[in-house]
C-alpha cells in the first residue's frame, strides 16, 4: 500500500513532528511505501521563527510545488493530509486537489476553523474539508464535537511524544535548586510575557529559582529574570528538558486555544 503524508511543515514545526513526522518510520517498518510532502519545508519555519515573518518566496514555491505535485497524487492508495491542503485558499480548491481515487484522512491538532473567522469566504472551509474526507483525526475531545457536525467518521488520537527519547528525570540529590522550564517557538513565547511579573516575584521570593525559556528565541526580554533561553533542536531537546524541575504552559484566553487544549 502506498501513502502519501501530507504535513503543513517539515519536522522542525512541532504540530507537523508530532502530528505526522514521527508516525512515518512506523508505518515503514510495518511494511508501507510512504512519501512526505509538506507544503512548506524546513527553511520556511527557520525564517519564521528568526523573523516573526511569514517569507513570500516560500510560501509561494510551497504552494505551487504541492499544485504540480498534485498531479502526480493517483498513483497513491491513501492521503493523510495535515489540516488541509492549501491554507487561505477556498474550499473548492481542496476539493480539487482530493480529485484523486486515493483515500482521503484528514488530520487536526488545534482548532483550525477558528482561524478563518474572521474571514466570511473561507469561515465553513474547515467544515468542508471535514466532508470530503473519509476519516477526520483530532487531537481531543473538543475538536471531536465539532468535527462530528460534518465528517463521516472522527477518530480521537492525542497528540503524543516517543517516551524512549525522553529519560525519566535524574536525582540530583539536592531541592534547592529549581529550574521552571517551557518549550516553544518564538511566536507562541509571546504568551509567557504577561507572567513575567509573577515569575520576577517568585524570583525574588526563592533565590534557587532559575527558568528556561526553550526556543523562545534570542530577542525574548529577560527582564531581570535569571533565564537561559537556549536555542531548540532535535538534537538537544531531551537534555534541555531533563534540566527543568517544573514545567509550565501560559495559554491566552481564546477560542482558538480553548478548542485546541484538553
Amino acid at each position: 500500500m502506498r501513502i502519501l503524508f501530507l504535513p503543513r511543515y517539515g519536522p522542525q514545526a512541532a504540530s507537523s513532528r508530532y502530528r505526522i513526522w514521527q508516525y512515518v518510520p512506523l508505518f515503514e517498518r510495518a511494511g508501507y511505501e510512504v512519501e512526505v510532502q509538506p507544503l512548506l519545508d524546513d527553511g520556511y519555519v527557520g525564517q519564521l521563527y528568526k523573523t516573526g515573518r511569514r517569507g513570500r518566496w516560500w510560501l509561494a514555491s510551497g504552494y505551487g510545488r504541492r499544485l504540480l505535485r498534485a498531479f502526480r497524487w493517483g498513483r497513491f492508495d491513501a492521503m493523510i493530509c495535515e489540516q488541509e491542503m492549501l491554507p487561505f485558499l477556498p474550499a473548492f480548491v481542496e476539493r480539487w486537489l482530493q480529485r484523486s481515487k486515493a483515500r482521503f484522512f484528514v488530520d487536526y491538532d488545534d482548532a483550525a476553523y477558528a482561524t478563518y473567522a474572521r474571514w466570511p469566504w473561507l469561515r465553513g472551509k474547515i467544515a468542508r474539508v471535514m466532508a470530503a474526507a473519509e476519516t477526520v483525526v483530532v487531537g481531543n475531545s473538543h475538536l471531536c464535537e465539532y468535527a462530528g457536525r460534518f465528517a463521516r467518521r472522527v477518530r480521537v488520537i492525542p497528540t503524543v511524544v516517543d517516551l524512549a527519547g525522553y529519560p525519566n528525570h535524574r536525582e540530583t540529590g539536592s531541592t534547592e535548586n529549581v529550574c521552571v522550564g517551557w518549550i516553544g517557538t518564538p511566536i507562541t513565547a509571546r504568551n509567557l510575557l504577561a507572567l513575567i511579573p509573577v515569575m520576577k516575584k517568585l524570583q525574588s521570593a526563592h533565590p534557587k529559582l532559575s527558568f528556561r525559556f526553550i526556543g523562545a528565541g534570542n530577542d525574548f526580554p529577560r527582564n531581570g529574570l535569571r533565564a537561559e533561553v537556549p536555542e531548540w533542536s532535535r538534537e538537544t531537546e531531551s537534555e534541555l528538558l531533563l534540566g527543568c524541575d517544573i514545567g509550565i504552559m501560559p495559554l491566552p484566553e481564546t477560542e482558538f486555544m480553548r478548542e485546541s487544549a484538553d
